[in-house]
């Protein structure tokens, strides 16, 4: 199944997102850069910078075979009323890479 596969990509949401209250976006903060970290690949790390769009967001991860991840928030773009940080939506796509193919 597609969960016997390892992380390869985010697709991240960010900010709050209500269509029918779409001048909440800007008035809460949105995630500018974030901190990937792989918990099976001995520390390994990098940093993404997010736009600040409520458009979902893919983000390639290193091509490393990972079942857990850990992301930290590094900094924000400021809200216009509000303190608060949101982030709508995080889902994990999992694939094979090109060598876990059989062979043709």
């Amino acid at each position: 199944t597609s969960t016997d596969y390892p992380i390869r990509e985010l697709l991240i949401g960010n900010g709050f997102y209500d269509n029918e209250r779409q001048h909440l976006f800007l008035a809460n903060n949105r995630v500018k850069e974030i901190l990937i970290q792989y918990d099976d690949n001995y520390g390994m790390e990098h940093r993404v910078i997010l736009q600040d769009t409520g458009v979902l967001q893919l983000v390639p991860l290193l091509n490393i075979s990972c079942n857990t991840i850990r992301i930290k928030i590094l900094s924000v773009y400021p809200g216009e009323r509000y303190d608060d940080t949101c982030i709508n939506f995080i889902g994990t796509i999992r694939k094979p890479s090109d060598d876990d193919w059989p062979d043709r």
